[in-house]
């Protein structure tokens, strides 16, 4: 009896453990089932978003593409000795901006007026009126075209004269080089030439060209370039000498002239007086001005440092030369009114620096404009969209006014996921304006 007794205990421990045994089965599984529901309810929302949203995503992506684009600004700062309205402003300028796409203003905010201007050969050339200490222009370049804001209606070229009409003043030119200088009815300058190492400047390349505020006149030989420009609305003629070949080779230029029989003459405190026409006269400085003058007006030329200044009178005539290192020369020539000091002041009228370039990104309306205008199927196509729905992009700006309107509209009982994003509505000039992209995928 104790041996079936002790048989009878013995299975039913095994029968218990097989039990609990079981149990543990199933409590673990329970356990892995929750996991999984817990996985692909909670967790893989959140490590993979909704379909929507992934979609959402890539319009915004494609839209942002399609409809952005750069506007680069850089000032330009002119700290200036001299004011007044309509001033030649120019100034060496290291961008890469051309014309064509690029616009100049006043004022560092956008908020002033467009300048016509020219870029060309490094240098930047516009009319402004100025005032003294810093005058704030900015340069702004995109894809975009700009237009003159000026019409100057003042000057008018060919390739042998330039007449401008507001100050009387007339230039004539030979194979591009400057040969009279006439203000009103007197002759001030006539029979120029010009010399290179006490040889004839031979023009191999004259060109001519204008816009509606300048006139250009370049002539090219095989050891230099002279190009002369003349603005609208100024007495000012500027004279650029450009050195080729071998830099520094101590090359001079000599200009010759007859000039108008003036009475007197100024180049600096040691070296002024009365012309003498009396006799055979010649007198000789070494300086960067002199100015010829009468009661009323006279004639200055703006020269390089220690230049080499002859000038000769007898009883009916008035020569003079200036002769003067090659190496990137400026020379001004001007015709004043009034005193000498009219024409002095342009000396040292001011200097330039260029600020930080300012690349800024941004919507642009005409880029919007033109998705607007495009075919929604096939825009959804090239913008491989994988979602099985539909979509609609709608811009407003900051007090939520539509702006463009892209794709279509969902019904009233569809479910939509909506996605908003804050960007900017970026103008031609560089103003910034918020706005909000209102993307929906059903």
């Amino acid at each position: 009896m104790a041996k079936k007794r002790d048989g009878l205990e013995r299975q039913s421990r095994q029968l218990n453990k097989k039990a609990l045994s079981q149990i543990d089965w199933i409590m673990s599984l329970t356990l892995f089932m929750f996991y999984l529901i817990w996985f692909f309810v909670y967790l893989i929302p959140i490590i993979s978003p909704p379909l929507e949203q992934s979609s959402s995503n890539e319009i915004y992506d494609n839209f942002k593409a399609e409809t952005t684009w750069t506007v680069t600004k850089i000032p330009v700062i002119f700290f200036s000795n001299i004011s007044g309205p309509d001033e030649i402003i120019y100034a060496e300028l290291a961008s890469e901006f051309g014309k064509g796409n690029t616009t100049l203003i006043t004022g560092a905010t956008g908020q002033t007026s467009q300048q016509d201007f020219i870029i060309e050969e490094g240098k930047i050339f516009f009319i402004s009126n100025i005032s003294s200490g810093a005058n704030v222009y900015m340069l702004i370049n995109s894809n975009s075209n700009y237009t003159s804001a000026q019409d100057f209606g003042d000057i008018t070229s060919n390739q042998t004269r330039t007449i401008i009409n507001s100050k009387s003043i007339k230039a004539e030119f030979s194979s591009s080089l400057l040969t009279s200088l006439q203000r009103e009815q007197d002759i001030a300058i006539s029979q120029m030439s010009f010399m290179i190492n006490n040889q004839p400047f031979q023009t191999q390349n004259a060109t001519f060209s204008s816009t509606n505020m300048s006139a250009k006149y370049t002539a090219s030989s095989e050891k230099a370039d002279i190009s002369t420009y003349l603005f609208s609305k100024n007495y000012r003629l500027l004279m650029f000498l450009t050195e080729k070949g071998i830099a520094n080779t101590k090359s001079n230029i000599t200009i010759s002239a007859v000039m108008r029989p003036y009475p007197y003459y100024y180049s600096n405190f040691d070296f002024k007086g009365d012309m003498n026409y009396q006799s055979s006269d010649c007198k000789e400085t070494f300086y960067d001005s002199i100015s010829f003058y009468g009661n009323t007006s006279g004639t200055t030329f703006l020269l390089p440092s220690y230049s080499k200044i002859t000038f000769c009178t007898d009883t009916d005539k008035f020569t003079l030369n200036i002769t003067m290192n090659l190496t990137n020369s400026t020379i001004q020539i001007i015709p004043f009114t009034g005193n000498y000091s009219n024409a002095l002041k342009y000396k040292s009228a001011y200097s330039a620096e260029t600020g930080m370039k300012d690349i800024m990104t941004g919507l642009s309306l005409e880029k919007l404009q033109i998705l607007s205008s495009s075919n929604y199927n096939t825009k959804k196509s090239r913008w491989n969209y994988k979602g099985n729905g539909e979509f609609s992009i709608t811009v407003t700006n900051s007090t939520g006014v539509p702006i463009v309107s892209f794709g279509k509209e969902p019904s009233e009982t569809v479910n939509t996921y909506v996605n908003e994003k804050n960007w900017w509505m970026l103008d031609k000039d560089g103003t910034q304006e918020t706005a909000v992209v209102n993307i929906r995928v059903w």
